[in-house]
């Protein structure tokens, strides 16, 4: 069976500054996938690529095997792949429950195309409930604080997405309940079938414990040269499960021999 993602030798530059170099990344369904590495390495740049936010210079693609071209983040949600990203793109003046319905609202009334607030409600509640997070669908985005927002942001995600999910540094604003429970939700995205990339930084020590098959780093990313210091930085990679979760702070990793031995590592060139 094919994986449910697969990128091979993705590249990327701005301004003619390489930020990704010949990149790749394979993810079977069930998997759950850490993305680690300094800030600048490219790991947010390889997701918006997947997301459809970003066109390659160069790579492909697959999902479930087939290749497949993004032009916009739609394209990508098409197939299943949705993104949590690190700055939030909620409608502040929207509730909650409309911002997780965003473009998929219920009807009660198809030809006059009549919102279904109440079933809005209760679907989005119930999504709430599930996911453990204890936010009112009824209340504006707007007045919300900066962690609740981050969970709507990824309830929303997490009900859009089929294949993949990418989270990026999503519990940068979480509390330590909070981030437990993104945590559980984790797992139970990888009993559901998904594949799941989650970014941090290498200095985080918060990611998700347990349940995970692999633990990859951002491997050998060219990174984008900084303003401060005339050399380019690098993201170093981590390519073993367990010198991964030493860095993660995750106890006890599980990695099949066989999981390792399907990592691709991305060589920069």
């Amino acid at each position: 069976m094919p994986p449910a993602l697969e990128m091979r030798g993705i590249t990327k530059s701005f301004a003619g500054n390489s930020v990704l170099a010949g990149v790749s990344l394979r993810a079977a369904a069930g998997e759950v996938h850490a993305l680690v590495g300094e800030n600048g390495a490219g790991k947010s740049t390889l997701m918006k690529i997947l997301a459809g936010v970003y066109r390659p210079d160069g790579g492909e693609i697959l999902i479930e095997g087939g290749p497949v071209h993004f032009t916009k983040p739609a394209d990508a949600l098409a197939h299943g792949v949705a993104m949590i990203y690190q700055e939030l793109s909620l409608a502040p003046h929207l509730t909650v429950a409309e911002n997780i319905f965003l473009g998929r609202e219920p009807v009660r009334f198809k030809p006059l195309g009549v919102l279904d607030k109440r079933g809005l409600n209760e679907r989005a509640a119930r999504l709430l409930r599930d996911q453990g997070f204890r936010l009112d669908p009824r209340a504006a985005v707007g007045r919300l604080s900066a962690a609740d927002r981050q969970l709507v942001e990824i309830t929303r995600a997490t009900a859009e997405a089929r294949r993949v999910v990418v989270m990026d540094e999503p519990t940068s604003s979480l509390t330590a309940h909070e981030a437990a429970e993104l945590f559980r939700l984790i797992r139970d995205l990888r009993r559901r079938g998904l594949a799941v990339v989650y970014i941090s930084p290498s200095s985080s020590r918060r990611a998700p414990r347990g349940g995970a098959r692999s633990c990859c780093a951002s491997r050998t990313f060219r990174a984008r040269a900084s303003s401060r210091a005339s050399r380019s930085r690098r993201g170093r990679a981590r390519s073993s499960a367990s010198r991964g979760s030493r860095a993660l702070g995750a106890p006890n990793w599980s990695r099949p021999s066989s999981a390792r031995s399907r990592s691709t590592a991305a060589r920069s060139t």
